[in-house]
């Protein structure tokens, strides 16, 4: 009918729009997991227009890292065989220049007629995961040399407990690390110096380095 033939007009220029200015990449399979739509993001994210990629495979397409792609084949077979309606997954790909991206995958599969096909939305997240890395070697070098500093390091939360020590701060007060961590650091200092150490602390706190002498109570 003529409001069927609207709807249909209409659901087509919606998906279309959304394809054209959403951040994700668009690709739509055959049931033969080749393709048959690919977005203007999904070309700008791999690098291949749609008529290099229409009608081919991603294996065709070396488009994704070698280490991941039976996990790849595993998400394919589970839509194609019907064991999965939808699927949300991350892996490695290939760019046409060689890069390997980080993308995260949401898959639909659509019955259509008798048949189905899949749909992929596609979320380029290599600068969120190289970003999240550069945290965690970051995070890793600072806890490296604050551990194996030979100087004496304690680190403290803003209102002056301890949240970790070094093995040279341990040996310094006469304690373990495991009996100074959570202690109040002012607990530490003799009680002619707990006023001059507090301000300091306080200044710290509110981002004004500085350096002062004080006496330490150990162990023994």
């Amino acid at each position: 009918s003529g409001w069927a033939h609207r709807e249909l007009v209409f659901a087509n220029r919606l998906l279309q729009a959304y394809t054209d200015n959403t951040s994700l990449g668009f690709v739509r399979w055959d049931s033969s997991l080749r393709i048959v739509e690919w977005s203007a993001r999904s070309a700008a994210i791999f690098g291949y227009a749609f008529e290099e990629v229409v009608g081919k495979t991603m294996r065709e397409l070396d488009l994704v890292y070698p280490a991941d792609q039976s996990a790849v084949d595993a998400v394919g077979d589970a839509l194609r065989n019907g064991s999965t309606e939808a699927s949300v997954h991350e892996n490695r790909n290939l760019a046409r220049d060689g890069r390997v991206l980080r993308c995260r995958w949401f898959n639909s599969c659509i019955a259509i007629d008798g048949s189905f096909q899949i749909v992929s939305l596609i979320d380029d997240v290599t600068a969120l995961h190289n970003a999240r890395a550069a945290e965690v070697e970051s995070e890793e070098r600072f806890r490296s040399l604050f551990d194996y500093s030979p100087d004496a390091m304690l680190a403290l939360s803003l209102d002056g407990v301890i949240t970790r020590v070094n093995a040279a701060a341990a040996r310094l007060h006469g304690h373990d690390a495991a009996h100074l961590v959570g202690r109040q650091a002012l607990e530490l200092t003799a009680a002619a110096h707990v006023e001059a150490t507090r301000l300091a602390f306080a200044s710290a706190a509110n981002g004004d380095a500085s350096s002062m002498e004080a006496v330490a109570i150990r162990a023994d």
